[in-house]
């Protein structure tokens, strides 16, 4: 009986320890906006340069039918 004593004090002085260190290893809470909810349009716009780029160059020619 001693020994399953034993296994129960670590056990709970084990478990005691995790839950007195669990709110110190959490993170901290992010700041965030918060704002009304109205319906309406959304409107969205992009304003940036860009770059085109080909990934497959074909080559287009038409056939001619003739005599030389």
């Amino acid at each position: 009986m001693p020994l399953q004593r034993k296994y129960l004090i670590g056990g709970g002085v084990t478990l005691a320890a995790i839950a007195g260190l669990f709110p110190l290893l959490r993170p901290s809470p992010v700041a965030v906006e918060m704002g009304a909810v109205r319906e309406g349009a959304m409107e969205a716009t992009v304003d940036a340069d860009g770059r085109t780029r080909v990934r497959d160059r074909y080559v287009i020619r038409a056939p001619v039918a003739g005599r030389v």
